[in-house]
């Protein structure tokens, strides 16, 4: 079951991860919202429980005031009637704060949590094991006021080395082992623009099929008094194609229509090579036409934004 597909399953642990400056802050409340309300037709095409589920927004980072501000500039983006957002400010680790915590949850019945950020909440030495096993079994104890279990989304940072290919979650590695699903986020912003381009790339599932990537822009409309903030869906091709694995570009290029390997090379910026390594690579996915050119096994499995 899912509290958000596809970033958020129901009553586990979730955690999306980044550079500091990404705007993971910003993502949680289009996704907070979504659930609050619930808001069935969003327009990013996501699919929150039918259920209203409400989230307490556990803040070791900004303020009370910069989080409802930012969070009042989302409502008016979308003319939404104003909705509170349940806040609470934190300045000690989770295990610590836990007993203030649980209050806040029963006071305010909601039925999950925002952490923002994961390092704060646990506290010490993040590459060590101790403190946050500490983090987690604290976490787990937390409770809905019913004693049902909380659906959490944890915002954490990216490994410290940025020349490394593949960038994980910051810390021990039962912070991959314990979330349940987890996402890397990571963004393009021009210099002066009063937006920014965020891809989303699905790093770890548990019961599921990986999520394709994904991308939206978020929008800080300036030119309105008062300022207002919106998201719109992209296509991840737009701003993050040489960040998309071969397959995942060789497969949205044949979802457009049959093409041969050149065309295909052409499209996704590959070498022949790597083209034909794919195609035999995936001989499920893809499949050779009569005129040699190459077409894909389930279009319609193609999601819109690769189209």
């Amino acid at each position: 079951k899912w509290a958000l597909l596809p970033f958020l399953p129901l009553g586990q642990p979730a955690a999306i991860y980044g550079d500091g400056d990404v705007g993971k802050s910003t993502l949680a409340l289009p996704i907070v919202l979504t659930c609050l309300l619930p808001w069935i037709k969003n327009p990013w095409g996501w699919k929150p429980s039918l259920e209203p589920l409400k989230f307490l927004f556990l803040d070791w980072e900004w303020s009370r005031d910069d989080i409802r501000w930012r969070w009042q500039c989302l409502l008016r983006g979308y003319d939404l009637d104003a909705t509170p957002l349940a806040y609470r400010r934190c300045r000690r680790p989770l295990s610590i704060e836990f007993e203030g915590i649980q209050r806040a949850i029963e006071k305010e019945e909601v039925q999950g949590l925002v952490i923002d950020s994961l390092g704060r909440a646990c506290g010490g030495d993040l590459n060590a094991s101790e403190p946050v096993m500490t983090y987690f079994e604290a976490l787990s104890q937390l409770r809905q006021k019913n004693g049902d279990p909380l659906t959490v989304l944890a915002l954490g940072h990216n490994s410290k080395d940025r020349d490394a290919k593949e960038r994980t979650l910051y810390g021990n590695q039962f912070f991959t082992t314990q979330h349940r699903s987890i996402w890397e986020m990571r963004k393009i912003q021009e210099e002066g623009e009063d937006y920014l381009d965020i891809g989303l790339f699905h790093k770890k599932k548990n019961r599921s099929a990986f999520f394709p990537p994904k991308a939206y822009r978020i929008n800080w409309n300036t030119d309105s008094n008062p300022k207002t903030l919106t998201m719109e869906a992209r296509n991840i091709q737009t701003s993050f194609a040489d960040q998309l694995s071969a397959f995942i570009q060789v497969k949205a290029a044949l979802a457009r229509g049959p093409k041969n390997v050149k065309d295909m090379a052409e499209e996704t910026g590959r070498t022949e090579s790597a083209i034909r390594t794919e195609l035999s690579r995936h001989k499920t996915s893809f499949f050779k036409l009569p005129d040699g050119k190459w077409g894909v096994a389930t279009p319609k499995e193609i999601p819109q934004e690769f189209r």
